[in-house]
């Protein structure tokens, strides 16, 4: 523990130990809520969906923030080690005890209240074993996000040709329908199997070589449609930052949870995009019954019309074909129960 503490003030390394250990309760608080809403919610638009899920995970990040600074602040006047801050179970327990008789119930509160002080001094105690533990972490997942952005700036530019002739002029078209106003480039690469959309100020959209001509036309004008959707709404950028909270609080579930989501009703916006632009609900759900039969993952950093499993795609044909899900899943029951 020496080492963050010769790098760090000890102020800094107990206000982040107590933001870690808050953020656990708030981000869960948070779920829990937006779990009960999307109860209520599965029936309306992906885009309602995306902007909640999309709002809650700023929304947790945005108080790790405030919980910290007001923790670094709480530090800075008093030692670390021996006060406990006023965000511990002190100031749930204090205000209240002297309205409370000697009974059953008061006997329960104290034991209560004996069991929340010596949690919270054993996490006070342990607070630079946690600090180390999430920059640990935090420097593995930093890897991995910067060999995410390596092979993707890769993908970009090694062993890629432009797609001339034909397809250059509809795919001139397409841009021009889909609204978009920056210059959008079509390659074709031999690194890639699946199509996928990579850049924000200069984007590029990439098709595995000689997928033009081994897709029917209406299939391809399908995929390309959705690519171009992700370049509209401008989610390179987004998925960028959602993979630099990823990083950061790699430790809550909860976040992971509604990163997933967050995915999830992306590629159901642009879908519904395709769809709206192409007007052929069928051939698009044959891009994508094509793309099921391909068992790759795209890196995090790019956004294409594959998902993060086989599951994901199943369930994106299933919503565009209209045809519900006839049993609810694990995920609709416990939450159904867990409200109960």
């Amino acid at each position: 523990m020496n080492i963050i503490e010769n790098v760090f003030s000890e102020q800094f390394i107990y206000a982040l130990g107590w933001t870690l250990i808050h953020s656990l309760w708030q981000g869960a608080l948070i779920g829990l809520l937006i779990a009960m809403a999307m109860v209520l919610l599965h029936k309306y638009s992906a885009k309602l969906r995306y902007f909640i899920y999309i709002t809650s995970l700023l929304v947790v990040a945005g108080l790790a923030v405030v919980t910290f600074i007001s923790s670094y602040a709480t530090f800075q006047s008093s030692d670390a080690k021996t006060n406990l801050p006023a965000t511990t179970s002190e100031v749930f327990f204090d205000s209240g005890e002297s309205t409370m008789s000697i009974t059953g119930q008061a006997k329960e509160h104290g034991r209560m209240k004996t069991f929340l002080i010596s949690t919270a001094t054993y996490c006070r105690t342990h607070i630079p074993l946690f600090v180390t533990i999430w920059l640990l972490g935090m420097l593995a997942f930093m890897l991995r996000f910067l060999g995410g952005y390596a092979l993707v700036r890769r993908y970009k530019h090694h062993r890629t040709m432009p797609v001339r002739g034909e397809w250059e002029k509809r795919f001139a078209s397409l841009v021009q329908r889909s609204g978009i106003t920056q210059k959008v480039r079509l390659l074709e690469s031999a690194l890639i199997k699946l199509p996928m959309v990579i850049g924000y100020l200069k984007p590029v959209v990439l098709l595995p070589l000689g997928a033009i001509n081994g897709v029917p036309a209406e299939q391809m004008e399908a995929i390309l449609a959705h690519e171009l959707a992700h370049i509209r709404r401008r989610d390179y950028l987004m998925n960028l930052i959602q993979s630099l909270l990823e990083v950061i609080f790699f430790y809550h579930p909860v976040v992971w949870w509604l990163s997933n989501n967050i995915r999830v009703e992306r590629e159901n916006i642009c879908d519904d995009i395709a769809i709206t632009l192409t007007g052929n609900t069928m051939e698009f759900a044959k891009a994508l019954t094509s793309i099921q039969e391909i068992n790759l993952t795209t890196p995090g950093l790019a956004t294409g019309l594959s998902g993060k499993n086989k599951n994901s795609l199943l369930n994106r044909i299933r919503r565009i074909s209209g045809k519900p899900r006839l049993h609810s899943s694990f995920a609709e029951g416990f939450i159904a129960a867990t409200i109960l």
